[in-house]
């Protein structure tokens, strides 16, 4: 059988009855003397303090359960708290940490952009000068194809960037065939120096005065008096030789 942990009220009840009905008893058995309604009163009262004292006790037994379990809430509430307070700083460390690596990221990207921006301004300035410079080029080109001079324009690598209309026709070459191409492709057609090692001076004009032996397009060779230009760069480089043929020609024999 399940111990009966209560104390049901029922029970109170059947305890002032069995109380009450003992007293009237004795009253009823000795009822002309003075000594039975004492003891009566003193029956009642003995069982109305029982009565009060199972209700008190009950009473108390009730608070000390609500009291226990108010502790094991108050427990597990505590226990909880922690639980959130040890998650609370958990998001506050991981927070902090993804605060620092985007500052770091900023700092970074804020760096690369400025990199970024510089490169972008000095390639915008190589462009424009680029530009500039092919401008020049052009309008040189648009001027000596005009002209009844053979020039050929080389760079400062010894490939061919330009021949005049004069210059093909004497040669008998076409632009196609040495346009973008080393001057090897000229070698028997027109015999240059090599002009970082052939100690070429300036004149006064700011020219290099020389002899060059060519072919015409019947293969006869010729030696033409020439005049070599220098173009330089805004960095001091020379970056394309322009020769100029003087008109005067001696066929060699």
């Amino acid at each position: 059988m399940k111990r009966r942990d209560r104390f049901y009220p029922s029970e109170l009840l059947l305890c002032i009855f069995l109380c009450l009905s003992c007293a009237s008893s004795f009253a009823d058995n000795n009822p002309s003397t003075e000594t039975s309604d004492l003891t009566g009163v003193i029956l009642v009262s003995v069982s109305f303090l029982l009565v009060l004292s199972g209700i008190f006790l009950v009473c108390l037994k009730k608070l000390i359960q609500e009291r226990n379990t108010l502790n094991e809430s108050f427990k597990k509430l505590r226990e909880n708290n922690d639980d959130l307070l040890t998650q609370k700083h958990q998001w506050q460390e991981t927070e902090s940490e993804i605060i620092n690596t985007n500052v770091e990221l900023e700092k970074r990207l804020n760096a690369r952009t400025e990199t970024v921006n510089k490169v972008n301004h000095e390639l915008t300035k190589t462009l424009e000068r680029l530009h500039q410079q092919d401008q020049s080029l052009n309008s040189l080109i648009t001027a000596v194809e005009s002209s009844h001079s053979k020039i050929l324009i080389i760079d400062k690598h010894y490939r061919v960037c330009f021949a005049s209309r004069m210059f093909l026709q004497f040669s008998g070459l076409y632009i196609s065939d040495i346009k973008d191409q080393p001057l090897k492709r000229l070698e028997k057609h027109i015999c240059l120096p090599e002009m970082a090692s052939n100690g070429l001076t300036l004149n006064k004009d700011g020219l290099i005065d020389t002899q060059l032996k060519c072919l015409d397009r019947q293969g006869i060779s010729h030696w033409l008096d020439a005049r070599i230009a220098l173009s330089w760069s805004d960095l001091k480089e020379i970056i394309h030789y322009v020769i100029i043929f003087d008109e005067q020609e001696q066929t060699s024999v």
